[in-house]
């Protein structure tokens, strides 16, 4: 296997020449399926992009590629959603593979190091990110169907793969649904597909295996820039299956297509009027233009609490995935300012004015039957601010309006107070901000989250304590957090994980950074990731949402602990422009600042720590 075999493989078959039965698919090696699916192309892109010798991608890329093929077959990436096609999950993850490697090209890794470092390790960030690309679905092997082979299946972890045993033939058998999500964390097991050579490049560097393994288990505290890489590649990968692909389903597959699912499901709750149209506190509003717009989370949570009823339980919990499903599918219009699917709309009715975080659909997609119209009128905003500027009160779906007549069954609206004017300020502030997860999304790129006044986070379950957790009592005095001492709590937090060594000083993609301001070293502490992190770790409810860490951010503006921006309380930086590091300018990082007095209080082994590092003069303030 070799790359003049990739280039010169006869082509004797192509995705269209062959009519498959999907009950005895072929078993294929390697080239021949690189060849049926017309990968070739692909994989001498790649090449050409990682920019090594023939033989070292020989060893380290394209024989991981060769060992994926022969695991994966004619897979689908999905049963019912993108690349649902035979070899559809092969073509999916090199497709991550070449978007990924393009990627990473924007960006001097590791962030933060100097430019010797960079240029030394060049070679095992760009294989880092390849190995966590080729791993980022290979769990599906597992988790989403069993290979049949004369009536006995064929585990993924068997000494051979299939095309070396005298098995010709498979059928593919689909495991239910709630296994599918085990795929992430699977991954791991099957990573002997990386020759010892490849592991031994990627595993020696101990900041590199943080962002890998934090990616894999879903830490997107710390996943640094493989896991944006690696998550940005994915959905460029599927949104483009999504846009041209001819079939959502896989043929035997026990699941139909998840977006039309949902958007059946919202069309039948319509017809049973479980929504309140066009009044002054509906949840739909419909427009002479042919748009209707839903109140994006009351919509969702009525849908997949009438699923749940129904026993389904594929439902994401995340109501951003769900939004993005409506888009992917080309049910829910795209907001040409964002290119997100969340929408706002100003209603004015009856002298009074809300602003709806809303999904926009085209009218014909969810009635039979028009509803009676609304005699209030309706206008599409940019986004909140725009409706603030008018001392328009602002309105989200997560607090309910003034009640109006309601028929049994019906979902009332939902708005957001604004009675809280210092709340209001500062959950303001952070939707302009654009609350990110980690520090690396470039300013030309759009944000991943949208301003909804919802969770800006996926939110994951509570984990078991571990040996370095907060025991549970411990967490317990924290619970009613009205009554604790939130600020204080929170840099004795941060002081104890310095000690600890839990969170290194200017480390790259480390939330506690020292800079200088004015000729003086303060402590930048990057925002809302060191929050919602103190809050996972105290036990606070819902800690990755936003009115979770605003909480915490209220009682240290209370006590005026942090050092104010000019406007607001968030001091945004960008990483420095140099000869030599000239991609990173368009990394945006927002901090909230203390004096190094005020951060240590009284603790001089803090303090001492701090005043031995130097100033991290890769960060400018904008």
């Amino acid at each position: 296997m070799s790359l003049f075999n990739l280039i010169n493989f006869p082509k004797k078959k192509s995705r269209n020449s062959i009519e498959l039965d999907y009950n005895k698919l072929p078993v294929m090696g390697a080239e021949e399926l690189i060849h049926f699916t017309g990968q070739q192309n692909r994989i001498m892109s790649i090449k050409r992009i990682v920019k090594i010798d023939n033989e070292r991608f020989q060893i380290l890329y394209l024989d991981v590629i060769y060992n994926f093929a022969e695991l994966v077959q004619l897979m689908p990436a999905s049963q019912a959603h993108h690349h649902a096609v035979p070899g559809g999950l092969f073509i999916h993850t090199l497709e991550v593979i070449e978007h990924a490697m393009r990627l990473r090209q924007q960006y001097k890794l590791p962030a933060f190091a100097e430019p010797e470092v960079q240029e030394r390790e060049r070679h095992a960030w760009t294989y880092a990110i390849f190995v966590a690309a080729i791993l980022h679905d290979i769990g599906k092997r597992v988790s989403m169907c069993s290979f049949l082979c004369k009536e006995k299946a064929y585990s993924a972890y068997e000494a051979k793969p299939l095309s070396q045993t005298t098995n010709k033939n498979y059928k593919l058998v689909f495991h239910k649904t709630k296994y599918h999500e085990l795929h992430e964390k699977i991954g791991l097991s099957l990573i002997d597909i990386i020759p010892p050579a490849g592991k031994i490049f990627i595993f020696s560097n101990l900041r590199i295996v943080k962002e890998m393994m934090a990616y894999i288990h879903g830490d997107k505290f710390n996943h640094g820039m493989i896991g944006e890489i690696i998550i940005k590649a994915d959905k460029k990968s599927t949104g483009e299956s999504l846009a041209h692909s001819p079939t959502r389903k896989f043929k035997g597959a026990s699941k139909e297509n998840i977006g039309e699912r949902l958007m059946t499901q919202l069309r039948l709750m319509i017809a049973s009027n479980d929504f309140i149209i066009n009044k002054s506190n509906a949840n739909i509003y419909t427009t002479d233009e042919g748009y209707t717009y839903c109140v994006s989370k009351v919509i969702v949570d009525a849908i997949r609490e009438q699923l749940q009823k129904e026993n389904v339980t594929d439902i994401p919990a995340d109501n951003n995935r769900i939004f993005d499903i409506f888009q992917e599918y080309g049910f829910a219009e795209t907001n040409h300012y964002t290119g997100k699917s969340i929408h706002y709309v100003q209603i004015f009715h009856n002298g009074n004015s809300k602003v709806f975080t809303v999904l926009k659909f085209r009218t014909n997609k969810l009635f039979q039957v028009l509803p009676e119209k609304f005699d209030g009128k309706i206008e599409e905003i940019r986004d909140k601010e725009s409706a603030k500027e008018n001392k328009i009160p602002t309105v989200t779906a997560n607090e309910t309006s003034p009640p109006e007549t309601v028929t049994e069954n019906q979902t009332p609206a939902t708005e957001l107070s604004s009675n809280d004017n210092n709340k209001n300020d500062i959950l303001d502030k952070i939707s302009t901000e654009t609350a990110t997860n980690t520090p690396s999304i470039p300013a030309t790129e759009k944000n991943n989250y949208d301003k909804t006044g919802e969770d800006i986070f996926a939110k994951t379950p509570p984990e078991p304590v571990t040996e370095n957790q907060t025991p549970a009592t411990e967490k317990n005095k924290f619970q009613n957090s009205d009554k604790t001492d939130l600020a204080s709590d929170f840099l004795e937090w941060c002081r104890k994980n310095i000690l600890e060594k839990s969170i290194i000083i200017n480390e790259s993609y480390g939330p506690i950074q020292k800079v200088s301001i004015n000729g003086s070293s303060v402590i930048a502490l990057v925002t809302p990731r060191i929050f919602s992190m103190f809050a996972e770790s105290i036990g606070m409810a819902n800690p990755t949402d936003k009115s979770t860490f605003t909480k915490i951010q209220s009682k240290i503006h209370q006590k005026k602990l942090n050092i104010p921006a000019a406007r607001g309380q968030i001091h945004v930086f960008k990483i420095k422009k140099s000869i030599n590091n000239a991609l990173n300018k368009n990394i945006k990082i927002r901090h909230y600042l203390f004096a190094i007095d005020v951060f240590c209080g009284n603790d001089n082994e803090v303090k001492e720590i701090i005043n031995k590092i130097d100033d991290n003069t890769n960060l400018v303030k904008i």
